[in-house]
């Protein structure tokens, strides 16, 4: 997420879009292997958090 700050900043001012860009990022560091509805999960926390 520290790398995506413009993309946190886009979900959180309602840019859904912005989500999926982040999962995808997920997707590409784990090489597709991530579960893609935990990973949303942990990815909505974290962004929570801030």
């Amino acid at each position: 997420l520290s790398d995506n700050q413009n993309s946190v900043s886009d979900y959180l001012n309602g840019k859904e879009n912005a989500l999926k860009f982040l999962m995808g990022q997920v997707m590409k560091v784990t090489q597709g292997k991530a579960n893609p509805q935990k990973a949303t999960e942990i990815i909505k926390k974290k962004i929570a958090q801030k």
